[in-house]
């Protein structure tokens, strides 16, 4: 356990935010390298839980990292798939931190 002022941070907390971040940065470079992609297309490029990429995906559209758009079909045409929510990485932004 550390001891931060008169806070204990539990090791296995700051683990976790270890492993979110990991994920984040997984999903990200997915994002950045394949372009815009569903989410069954992320969890399959990432190698993750669908919970977990769920969950990097809330964060990074939560920052402005990603963003997220519904695509659908054109419209009239017969056998029309329901809407699917794609997502793209605002690499912009993501450069913006860096300077």
């Amino acid at each position: 356990m550390c001891v931060k002022g008169s806070v204990f941070v539990n090791d296995t907390f700051s683990t976790e935010i270890h492993q979110i971040a990991q994920n984040v940065q997984r999903v990200c470079r997915q994002l950045v390298g394949r372009g815009l992609q569903s989410l069954p297309d992320i969890i399959k490029g990432c190698e993750l839980p669908s919970t977990q990429v769920k969950q990097a995906l809330l964060l990074t559209v939560q920052h402005n990292y990603v963003s997220a758009y519904t695509h659908r079909d054109e419209e009239g045409t017969r056998g029309a798939r329901p809407p699917v929510a794609v997502y793209e990485a605002n690499t912009d932004v993501m450069l913006q931190i860096i300077r």
